[in-house]
């Protein structure tokens, strides 16, 4: 991840990844950085199709990123163990 154009202060914490697969609610993921600015990102999709990640800085809103990611395959994981 590379934060380069959060100028002149940089980017602020905490910062919110979020990932939503193509069914929705099914296969979203939220994870909030508190203390620690991620430099990378890493994620297992439960599914194909066109999953959306979006970094941003929480209550700020000033700084964001988006990246979608199309995935090969149907159905990775198993919806009812």
């Amino acid at each position: 991840i590379d934060y380069s154009a959060c100028a002149p202060a940089g980017v602020v914490l905490p910062i919110e990844t979020l990932i939503t697969g193509p069914s929705g609610a099914k296969s979203f993921v939220r994870h909030i950085d508190r203390r620690l600015v991620r430099s990378s990102l890493t994620w297992t999709p439960r599914e194909g199709g066109r999953h959306t990640v979006v970094v941003r800085e929480v209550g700020h809103n000033r700084w964001w990123g988006r990246l979608d990611v199309d995935v090969d395959g149907e159905l990775l994981e198993d919806p009812e163990p």
